[in-house]
């Protein structure tokens, strides 16, 4: 290819349409000349200012736009767009709402239910509801000491 060809293939793709045979020197000449004209412009679209292409040099990206794109890691990114430190769920508390933690399981009560009332009691009944009643209170014990340990209940 000849320079003189080279040179009307670029004075084509400045006009956008056309064909080398349909290319006049009055044409190049116009096409160099818009070149020296606009020299600045050119050599700046195409990174040949003297600047190298970075993320500082592209336009229309914000400073944010472009802290985040040179952010290392993640939590420079969420810096970089405001975001600061990851949500960390607070401990609930009695006055506040937070996260709620598992306290451990408490075994059923095993002993036999209360019958019904009578008109007399002997001593096996009293001494069935004597067993129930401690048996519920060690089994709601467990409950108070599982939450406090768990740190749902002060």
């Amino acid at each position: 290819m000849q320079i003189v060809d080279a040179i009307k293939n670029l004075t084509i793709a400045m006009k956008g349409s056309g064909s080398v045979e349909d290319i006049t020197t009055d044409q190049i000449a116009g096409a160099i000349q818009y070149m020296a004209d606009n020299w600045e412009a050119i050599s700046a679209g195409i990174g040949g200012g003297g600047e190298a292409v970075s993320v500082d040099t592209l336009s229309g990206a914000t400073d944010t736009g472009k802290s985040l794109m040179k952010a290392a890691n993640q939590q420079a990114a969420r810096e970089a767009i405001g975001a600061g430190t990851p949500y960390t769920l607070p401990a609930a508390k009695a006055d506040s709402l937070g996260g709620v933690k598992l306290a451990s399981a408490v075994n059923v009560v095993s002993a036999a239910d209360a019958t019904a009332a009578g008109e007399a009691y002997d001593q096996t009944v009293a001494q069935s509801t004597v067993t129930l009643a401690n048996a519920n209170k060690a089994a709601i014990n467990v409950i108070i000491t599982n939450l406090k340990t768990a740190g749902i209940m002060a």
